[in-house]
């Protein structure tokens, strides 16, 4: 998570901005929240969208491991398969399921083990505005953990969607993010 935190600061620190609001979907949370710790003046709000924590302990933990190996396509593919709802069409189920199968295997086994530790680690609370935007009925939230850790949060979910939410339903998570954003000035 470090090293995907220091790719964002690069990107700020090459686009000459001083303050970035950061939206990290599924594992980007974790990726957003070690930016926010490591770099907190630049970080002055966050967003998650249906983020894995360390709030989530009645998740499913898989490992990098079953992600790889004779296996490790069809146990990916159904781990995918898996965050779908209804709201997910048939086209966009090829479409992610196109998108997040052809990472190479090694990927798909570190994004897993990295993010598998980034959320039993570090629990420190953070305090900046931070709007969660999960799933209708999400297995990642966890309000009351998500309240504890962060202290100035705005929580809500989307009714009739899956962990795709803002692809399934854009005009609703738009309108969420845009109105969080223009507060955020």
């Amino acid at each position: 998570m470090d090293l995907f935190a220091r790719a964002i600061e690069a990107v700020r620190a090459e686009v000459g901005t001083d303050r970035i609001v950061l939206v990290g979907h599924s594992m980007g949370t974790p990726v957003i929240v070690r930016y926010a710790k490591l770099y907190p003046r630049h970080a002055p709000a966050l967003v998650l969208v249906d983020g894995v924590t360390a709030g989530n302990p009645q998740r499913e933990r898989r490992s990098g491991a079953m992600m790889g190996g004779p296996d490790g396509r069809k146990n990916r593919e159904a781990m995918i398969r898996g965050m779908f709802s209804a709201a997910t069409t048939p086209t966009l189920q090829t479409r992610i399921l196109n998108m997040m199968l052809a990472a190479p295997e090694a990927t798909a086994v570190g994004a897993m083990d990295a993010t598998f530790a980034a959320t039993t680690g570090d629990d420190a609370p953070l305090s900046l505005p931070t709007l969660a935007i999960y799933a209708d009925h999400s297995r990642l939230a966890d309000r009351g953990y998500l309240q504890a850790h962060f202290g100035n949060l705005e929580y809500t979910e989307i009714p009739g969607t899956g962990h795709f939410l803002m692809l399934e339903k854009p005009r609703e998570f738009n309108r969420l993010l845009l109105a969080f954003l223009a507060e955020q000035k």
